[in-house]
């Protein structure tokens, strides 16, 4: 908040960084760039965006966390199974009792549920913050 001086777009802001993340999860992974740089590279695009008063899309936490529990058991677990811990399809598949085929379509929806929820927040924009892996 000290850094727009308002809770409320400092709050927006840090809800549009998630929405970001959820855009393209592969910034949960670690490549290199500690995982602290890589959300503070997608913060600082929003930051300088909401001190110029550039607005367009305005994420909201509790939008985001009523979609986020709207989304089935295993399609997060295999959300963080994948983004989070960085695991491969036959050890997720052998986590959840899948076989490697049902695993790969269970992380593809997965996926696809994160990016439509991102897309419900962030519209079709294509910065370069929320394009960061």
């Amino acid at each position: 908040m000290h850094r727009l001086g308002d809770r409320l777009l400092a709050d927006r802001v840090g809800a549009q960084v998630v929405a970001g993340m959820l855009r393209k999860p592969g910034v949960f992974r670690f490549f290199g760039l500690p995982y602290s740089a890589r959300i503070g590279h997608l913060a600082e695009a929003r930051i300088a965006e909401a001190k110029a008063g550039r607005r367009d899309q305005i994420a909201e936490w509790d939008r985001i966390l009523r979609s986020l529990r709207s989304i089935p058991a295993p399609d997060r677990d295999a959300f963080v199974l994948t983004c989070v811990q960085g695991l491969e399809v036959p050890e997720i598949a052998g986590r959840l009792g899948l076989t490697d085929q049902e695993a790969r379509r269970l992380i593809d929806t997965a996926l696809g549920r994160m990016r439509a929820i991102a897309d419900e927040e962030l519209g079709d924009e294509t910065s370069a913050a929320s394009q960061t892996e």
